[in-house]
């Protein structure tokens, strides 16, 4: 069986885990289960924090246990038992909030947050089915399908809005443990593994295991956790809950929302070899909203601007984060479960740090005495992470930015990392081997090139091959000299062009 889905199986995909993406954002970011109660703000920050916590618990069984976790969600009784927890815990935060029981809050948001990781973990499986590619795709158009479905919740009364919430999950729970996927497939063969024939090792994506945390580079890890801390550090403010400051405000950042998702839907689809450049200006541009904060005060227009670009940096980083760890997924052949339950929890714990902090932090002072300072420290929390998730060294980015051939080919991906397969490329585009053969250079220049290509610095080189740095440096220039450019990023454009 190919492991190409069929445009009818992206279809399915698309619209079940919109459904998902919708109850996510709504019952978790959203006080919309707590529409019908004139409920402390407190209550909703309790809820948020516990689901977080018990998704978080989840997800550190799924990096531990993989397995485990793997033959729980594939079971259909087990399957009944998570819808059953989706809705149930919906029910009892619904009760909770309209009787102010604290007891009903926490143990509805604790079965909807197991139920919310299984469910991440399950789609994680099916979005990593052709790498980056398949998860920004998939991500990406589920993420703005399941706002449209959103904004036309906020909009109903408030008491089928919470009603509609709360059975939001219903939907893509059902189809995807009961219903028939594409071509007839059953949920065991939708769940095997992608078949990259040629698998890459981590080694090869991230060189240094004594850089590495939970199977990602250090960069990468802290890029999550920081982003993580920024983001619920706000969560605690309720900075995306905000009809206090206009009735349409909910709404204009769910469009947002949507709209930077479908933006890098099309870009992945119609430019994929261009996906970094959006991301990188996506991303910067949530980090505008955080600079703009301190100086717009109380004026409301001057917020809601704020907070539509903010808006669009952590949908961006929603993307990122599923396409690299889908990348990892696809060409190391790793489990899904593991790598989505390592990344993500790094995800959640910063954020259930973010949120303590905020909590401590607005508990002992006053609020408008350090606005300022506060939104400006969280504001560099969210640029270190955007640096460091840029940034990053290791051949994840390279295969994710110069891998996108579809349908993907496993030799050429190895070609990308080692440039050592001539002629295995698609017909009409040089694969690396012939570029560098007509641009004749010579063994050794081949060499520290192909490790140039993978993010090494002039003083690893140095040391992986015994020669000194002066030495490297040298064979740089005539590196470049005999392509015709003039720095690495130059080097990397080349390279791109002639895959």
């Amino acid at each position: 069986m190919s492991n190409t889905p069929s445009r009818n199986m992206k279809i399915w995909m698309v619209v079940a885990s919109a459904f998902f993406w919708a109850w996510f954002d709504n019952a978790t970011f959203r006080p919309s289960l707590f529409l019908l109660s004139s409920t402390d703000p407190l209550f909703f920050n309790l809820c948020f924090i516990v689901t977080m916590l018990s998704g978080s618990l989840i997800l550190l069984l799924a990096s531990l246990k993989s397995s485990l976790v793997k033959n729980f969600i594939a079971n259909r009784a087990a399957g009944a038992c998570v819808i059953s927890s989706a809705v149930a815990g919906n029910g009892l935060v619904l009760l909770g909030a309209s009787f102010n029981n604290t007891a009903l809050i926490v143990l509805g948001s604790l079965l909807a947050g197991i139920a919310c990781q299984l469910l991440v973990l399950q789609w994680a499986t099916l979005y990593s089915k052709q790498g980056a590619k398949s998860a920004s795709l998939l991500v990406a158009s589920a993420i703005a399908l399941g706002v449209v479905l959103d904004v036309i919740i906020i909009g109903l009364d408030p008491t089928f809005s919470t009603v509609f919430t709360m059975l939001l999950p219903l939907p893509s729970l059902a189809a995807f443990y009961f219903g028939k996927k594409g071509e007839g497939q059953t949920v065991k063969e939708i769940e095997a593994p992608p078949n990259s024939t040629h698998p890459i090792s981590l080694d090869t994506i991230f060189p240094s295991s004594r850089y590495r945390v939970l199977g990602l580079s250090l960069s990468l890890v802290f890029a999550f956790f920081f982003f993580g801390f920024a983001f619920g550090f706000m969560q605690y403010e309720t900075a995306f809950i905000t009809a206090e400051i206009s009735p349409f405000a909910s709404a204009i950042l769910l469009v947002a929302r949507g709209a930077s998702a479908a933006i890098i839907f099309l870009a992945t689809y119609f430019a994929g070899r261009r996906i970094y450049a959006v991301y990188r200006v996506a991303i910067f541009v949530g980090i505008a909203g955080f600079i703009v904060i301190p100086s717009i005060g109380t004026v409301v227009s001057g917020q809601l601007f704020a907070g539509f670009i903010i808006a669009i940096g952590y949908t961006t980083f929603d993307i990122i984060s599923f396409t690299l760890l889908a990348e990892i997924v696809y060409v190391t052949r790793s489990s899904s479960y593991r790598v989505f339950g390592s990344g993500r929890l790094i995800v959640h714990t910063a954020v259930a740090f973010g949120w303590l902090f905020a909590f401590v932090g607005f508990s002992q002072f006053d609020f408008s005495a350090v606005q300022n300072i506060l939104s400006s420290t969280i504001g560099y929390f969210v640029v270190i992470a955007a640096m460091l998730l840029l940034s990053d060294s290791s051949a994840l980015w390279m295969l994710v930015r110069y891998g996108k051939i579809y349908p993907r080919d496993p030799i050429l991906e190895q070609s990308v990392l080692q440039g050592t397969q001539k002629g295995s490329g698609i017909e009409g585009h040089k694969t690396p081997s012939d570029m560098l053969e007509e641009a004749g250079l010579t063994e050794r220049e081949h060499e520290i090139l192909n490790l140039l290509l993978i993010g090494r610095s002039a003083p690893r080189i140095a040391k992986q091959l015994t020669i000194s740095e002066s030495t490297v440096n040298s064979h740089i220039r005539h590196i470049y000299g005999k392509l015709g450019i003039h720095n690495r990023q130059e080097l990397l454009d080349v390279y791109s062009a002639n895959l």
